[in-house]
Order: C-alpha cells, then sequence, then structure tokens
C-alpha cells in the first residue's frame, strides 16, 4: 500500500520519522517502506492553504491508496483530556462566510452553494471510510480554521454555530482534497490544549506530540 502521511509541522512528526529512518529526499518530504508498505511524509506547513497545495500537488504526482493527516489540536470538549487522542470522522471550514454586521454567516447560509453539493453532506465534509485504523480512539467533529479560536466571544459564535469537538487549521482542507481526489483517508489528532480564551500556560504540546507520535508508531509496527 502507498501511504502518504500529512503533518502541517516536522515536530509533530520527528519522533516516527527518526523510529523508521524515513530518509529525507526534500526540505519538506520523507520516505521509507516500513514493512509491506511504502509510506510518504509531506510537512504541509500550517493552515489551509499551504495543505491544500502541498497535498494536491502530491496526489496528483503520484497514486495514494490512503492519505494519513496527523498533528495536534486544541479541545472544546471537557471530555477530551490533553494528551488523548481523537480520530476526526466530520470536518467543517469554521470562518469561509460572510460577516454580516457582525453575524457570522455561512457559505451555506448565505445560499453561496448547496448545503450537499459534493463534496459536501448537510454542510460538512464526512469521512465515509470503512478503513478501522484507529478502533482505540474517540470519533470527533473538527472545526479548520484560519485564525484560531483565542478569545471568549469567538469560542462561544464558533460552538454555538458549529458544535464541534476540535479545532484545527488544518483539517478541512485535507477532507476537501481527498473527498474532491477520490483518495481513502484518515485524520488523527493528539489534544493539546483547551480551546479558551488565549492561554498558553495550560498548553502541553510535548505531551500531545509525543502521544501523537507514539500511536504511529504502534500503528505501523501492526500494519
Amino acid at each position: 500500500m502507498n501511504i502518504l502521511i500529512v503533518a502541517a509541522t516536522k515536530t509533530e512528526i520527528i519522533t516516527f520519522v527518526e523510529h523508521f529512518k524515513l530518509k529525507q529526499v526534500h526540505t519538506n518530504w520523507y520516505f521509507s517502506p516500513i514493512g509491506s508498505h511504502s509510506v510518504d511524509c509531506l510537512v504541509s506547513g500550517v493552515g489551509m492553504v499551504s495543505v491544500t497545495f502541498e497535498l494536491a500537488l502530491a496526489l496528483s504526482q503520484k497514486k495514494y491508496d490512503f492519505v494519513l493527516n496527523v498533528g495536534i489540536a486544541g479541545t472544546y470538549d471537557n471530555d477530551l483530556p490533553i494528551g488523548s487522542l481523537v480520530e476526526v470522522r466530520e470536518e467543517i471550514f469554521g470562518d469561509l462566510g460572510v460577516d454580516d454586521n457582525g453575524t457570522f454567516k455561512t457559505i451555506f447560509d448565505e445560499k453561496i452553494t448547496d448545503l450537499d453539493k459534493f463534496p459536501y453532506i448537510k454542510g460538512k465534509l464526512q469521512n465515509n471510510s470503512m478503513l478501522a485504523l484507529f478502533t482505540n480512539y474517540k470519533q470527533v467533529i473538527g472545526l479548520s480554521v484560519n485564525t484560531v479560536s483565542g478569545s471568549k466571544t469567538l469560542i462561544n459564535n464558533r460552538l454555538q454555530i458549529f458544535k464541534p469537538n476540535v479545532e484545527t487549521m488544518e483539517g478541512a482542507a485535507v477532507f476537501y482534497v481527498c473527498l474532491k481526489m477520490g483518495v481513502d483517508f484518515a485524520e488523527l489528532r493528539a489534544i493539546s490544549n483547551i480551546v479558551e480564551p488565549r492561554n498558553r500556560a495550560n498548553w502541553n504540546i510535548p505531551l500531545a506530540i509525543n502521544n501523537l507520535n507514539s500511536a504511529l508508531i504502534g500503528i505501523f509496527d501492526n500494519m
């Protein structure tokens, strides 16, 4: 199987890369066979514009059987402790829309596009793949944004409108590209912080990255 792992930053994936001795092919690209699989790791850069370009380019140049998006995430859900892992099964573009005199309206509210126009289903991007790689992890709804939530007003607005479990800066873009290009995919995230008025003292990025890489190593050791 040809597998492409996509992470926004090298830091989020470096332990996995070093464990399996993946060879650095380019500045943002690593490769190695792992067992019977051919595994590429793409460091896409942060944000939806960057990951959309890099992922679409990669998928146009090589046929992949599976794309795995990994990284850290903030949680809106008090039942998801920092350091825990989740599989994101639905994604939403959290700031794609219109500011109507202080009220945010989505592209679906404004009838710019239809709720069920492919690849959307009821305004969301859904992963209906039957690949059961992450049966141990809670399945959640992700909100992807270009500006992370860091104030009470913005957090409350996004919670009220979208009711997400976690927040990232790339997930929905990966869903969109893979759905449009017909490639099976999954998104695995480790919780690094609570989505709250910005307070980095409460974050634990090292724990999240450590747990993410440990999980990935375990998954690929048993594939």
